[in-house]
């Protein structure tokens, strides 16, 4: 069995789990339920390189929403996302990939920061 503790605050929620082989797995997200990251290169139109510290193990981000936080707008559905090469898919094109390297990025979902911790 699975437990799991989440403290919601202003800013932040910090989630612990302990899993039931006794390992201890932490994860702290904004309380708004959006993780962020940032856009490091571009494979090509539809697949991003990116830095992001919320550490899935497995990909649970389909149909997330993806939105660039900076004067260049984007946004659109995640489709995947690779972990272990930290290769996200979204799922249309981008065209002008120039101007986003190195900008930041959310992903989201609308659901509260408890089940997205608890979802990581």
């Amino acid at each position: 069995m699975h437990k799991l503790f989440i403290d919601t605050g202003g800013t932040f929620t910090d989630a612990i789990a302990i899993l039931p082989e006794g390992k201890i797995e932490r994860r702290k997200i904004l309380s708004s339920g959006r993780l962020r990251g940032q856009i490091i290169s571009f494979i090509d139109e539809t697949h991003l390189l990116i830095q992001e510290n919320w550490s899935s193990e497995i990909d649970i981000f389909n149909d997330f929403t993806f939105s660039t936080l900076e004067k260049v707008s984007h946004s659109c559905k995640v489709v995947s996302y690779d972990v272990k090469n930290h290769i996200l898919e979204i799922g249309t094109e981008i065209k002008s990939n120039a101007k986003l390297i190195g900008l930041a990025f959310e992903l989201y979902t609308g659901e509260e920061a408890l089940v997205v911790a608890a979802r990581l």
